[in-house]
């Protein structure tokens, strides 16, 4: 990965707020890669936030990520992803966290052998979830429940496995 630019802008003043990002990554193929192109994914995000009580915060978000058609494929991967969550404050340190997913993919990636194996884009939402398969019907939905502990400077989410993955 040789390129990562990120770009946001957001508004706060107490009520609702909207923030947006954008990404540029670039995989360049190196010596033993086993794709021969550059792969360019580009993402763009928006996020609704919005604190209707102290000890409550609500968000709803949107990304949408496009590949270059490269390496083979004349159809590239895109992918869309809503997300909602919820956090509320037990205390100064501890919250629970609640977050849901749903994404669908389309167009073509490249498949574990590289160059020359063209398959079908999958679901697969965030990698917490290495052991669930990608959904073979281009939608994932999942959901996770998590404390989450503050100490010091950082924090600490405890989310023991995805409670449900389902392909749609």
């Amino acid at each position: 990965m040789t390129g990562f630019t990120p770009a946001g802008a957001s508004n706060s003043n107490g009520e609702p707020d909207i923030s947006a990002s954008y990404s540029n990554v670039q995989y360049i193929a190196g010596s033993g890669s086993k794709f021969f192109y550059t792969q360019i994914w580009n993402t763009g995000g928006i996020v609704l936030h919005y604190k209707p009580l102290t000890v409550l915060d609500l968000a709803a978000g949107y990304s949408y990520t496009r590949a270059t058609e490269a390496n083979g494929i004349t159809s590239a991967a895109s992918y869309q992803q809503f997300t909602l969550s919820q956090y509320y404050s037990l205390s100064k340190r501890t919250g629970l966290y609640f977050v849901e997913a749903y994404q669908l993919a389309g167009g073509q990636t490249l498949g574990t052998n590289g160059a020359g194996d063209i398959i079908n884009a999958t679901a697969d939402i965030g990698d917490g979830q290495n052991s669930a398969p990608s959904s073979p019907t281009g939608a994932s939905a999942d959901w996770c429940r998590a404390i989450r502990e503050r100490i010091a400077t950082f924090s600490v989410s405890i989310c023991p496995s995805s409670i449900s993955s389902v392909g749609t």
